[in-house]
């Protein structure tokens, strides 16, 4: 039984310098390609849109050590 091929839309987008170099070093750190990355960023982008809305607003992460770091995303 053959895999159905999935449907892929082409977007065209503007990057700031920052975030094309950032788009870059990832790239380089994983070996992903920048299409897989733009991906799975959308797709935790709005992981974590629903998790500000079901909370204070804010997202807090919790490091292996202990430690924990606050994270307000501004729109």
């Amino acid at each position: 039984m053959s895999t159905p091929t999935a449907s892929l839309t082409r977007i065209t987008a503007n990057f700031t310098p920052r975030a094309a170099g950032a788009l870059e070093r990832i790239a380089e750190k994983t070996g992903d390609s920048k299409t897989d990355i733009l991906n799975r960023s959308v797709m935790v982008y709005e992981v974590v849109l629903e998790w500000l809305e079901r909370g204070d607003g804010k997202v807090h992460v919790v490091f292996p050590d202990g430690t924990e770091e606050v994270v307000r995303l501004m729109g």
